[in-house]
Parts: structure tokens; C-alpha cells; sequence
């Protein structure tokens, strides 16, 4: 970063997926004083990136780019760009000469809970308790005041370990939730675990997941995000970080501090 002249016109450009571990010293004035945040795309952003990645693409009549990106909520540019090929290559697949709403829809199913994988035949036992399973998760997200519609349920395994998905796609951008909201959401996460509990007695195992916990381990690791980034005033006032998200500030690992031990912690 040294040894320019002042009158050198040059411009150093950089980019970075973590700015909270950048040294301090590359952000003086002087070096990388000038910071451009590139957010993830509204609404109205991601329809843009659409028409633009769409630009050389055969669309079907039926497809309106706007509902597309209402679909894609939290979704990048690459993601977007993504999403184009998959449902180009959805539509080459079944020799149609144009892209359809059903091919989106589709790719936007890969990309978020992964490929069908239809070799994995589950027994009539197996398949029973994965459908009570999203069962739990859809009529509990129907049931709850904001809780995001329930788009499709599935009792098809995709992806390396999900034997059933159940999608719901928000009908907004959001950028506050309330306490009540996020708390529906750990229910929905949830549900599904308790419905088994409910019908079989005892939640189902995946072998998969049996080193790290139950089936709803996802599930717990959702709730734990949204009770300890949201920062729950009654549930876990103390709980700064979990070890999910551990180096995720300065590189170290922050723990958990009991209620009792906050007063008393050196650190």
C-alpha cells in the first residue's frame, strides 16, 4: 500500500466476505478508507439481476420474472445467476424450447433443499413417519398467526440427509421480526419433531445425524441462531454466540455465559 507518489493515479480495489476480521490497520485513512457495502438484493434488485442473467434465455408465456424474485427471498446475484441455468437445464431436459414457471419452481427447489435423490426407496414405516413429520411442520406454520405460507410438502428425500422438506416462501422482504414472530418460527422448526412424539411415542433418528443428535438437529441449531443473534430477553439474555457460529468474530470462538456467572466473568 506504500510507496506511491501522491500524484500516481491508481485505485485499489478489494473485496471481502468478512469485514469484522479485517486488521485495523488496512482501514486507516489512507489504505482502504472508502467501504461499499453489496448487500443481498432487494425485491426490486432481484428481478433486475433476473432480466439480466434471463437476458439470452427462451422464456414461456407464463413467466413473470417479478414473481420469480418475490420467490427468491435472500438470494445473491450468483445465487439468481444460479437459478437461470438450473431451470435452462430443467427445460433442455425435457426438450421444451422455452423456460416455464415449472422449471423455476423446480430449480429453486434444488437450490434450496438439494437434488431428489428417488434411489433412496424408504419402507412403508419409514415413509409414514416422515410424512407425520411434515405434516407437523405445515399445519403448525398454517396454524400461527405470520407465519410464512407453506408453499409445497414432501415426503421425497433430497439433498444428503432429508428424507422430507416442507418450504414455506415468505410473501415479503422482512427486516424486523417481533419476539411472537420469532418464537413461531423455533414452534415451526419444531413441530415436526412433536408431531412424531405425538403419533409414535418417541422422535425418529436419522443415521445420518445419530453422532450429532436427533433428526431435528437442524431444527435446534435454527433455534439457537434466532434465540441467540435476536438476543431473547427472557430465554438467554446472556448467550452472546453458539458453537454453531464459532470464529465468526475475530476468528475466536465466543461462549456461553450463565445468567449467574455474567457479573463475575473476567472476560
Amino acid at each position: 500500500m506504500d510507496g506511491f507518489e501522491s500524484h500516481n493515479g491508481m485505485i485499489i480495489l478489494a473485496a471481502t466476505n468478512r469485514p469484522e476480521v479485517l486488521d485495523p490497520a488496512l482501514l486507516r485513512a489512507g489504505r482502504f478508507d472508502r467501504q461499499i457495502l453489496v448487500d443481498r438484493a432487494d425485491l426490486p434488485g432481484r428481478k433486475a439481476i433476473l432480466e439480466i442473467h434471463a437476458v439470452e434465455t427462451q422464456l414461456a408465456s407464463d413467466v413473470q420474472l417479478e414473481k420469480v424474485a418475490a420467490l427468491t427471498p435472500g438470494f445473491t446475484g450468483a445465487d439468481l445467476a444460479n437459478l437461470v441455468n438450473e431451470a435452462t437445464l430443467l427445460a433442455t431436459r425435457r426438450d421444451s424450447e422455452s423456460v416455464s414457471m415449472e422449471d423455476f419452481n423446480a430449480a429453486i427447489e434444488r437450490i434450496v433443499a438439494g437434488l431428489e435423490k428417488k434411489n433412496r426407496l424408504l419402507n412403508k414405516t419409514e415413509r409414514r413417519r416422515v410424512a407425520f413429520h411434515e405434516l407437523g411442520h405445515a399445519f403448525t406454520a398454517q396454524a400461527l398467526p405470520g407465519a410464512d405460507p407453506v408453499h409445497k410438502v414432501s415426503i421425497i428425500p433430497r439433498g444428503i440427509g432429508a428424507l422430507g422438506y416442507t418450504i414455506q416462501r415468505p410473501t415479503e422482504d422482512r427486516f424486523l421480526m417481533s419476539q411472537r414472530e420469532l418464537e413461531n418460527k423455533i414452534v415451526v422448526l419444531l413441530a415436526g419433531r412433536a408431531a412424531e412424539v405425538l403419533v409414535f411415542g418417541v422422535p425418529g433418528y436419522h443415521r445420518s445425524r445419530t453422532r450429532g443428535g436427533s433428526a431435528s438437529a437442524p431444527a435446534v441449531l435454527g433455534h439457537r441462531r434466532l434465540v441467540g443473534l435476536a438476543g431473547h430477553p427472557r430465554v438467554l439474555s446472556h448467550w452472546i454466540s453458539q458453537s454453531d457460529l464459532r470464529h465468526f468474530v475475530l476468528g475466536v470462538e465466543l461462549r456461553y455465559v450463565p445468567a449467574g456467572c455474567a457479573h463475575h466473568h473476567g472476560d
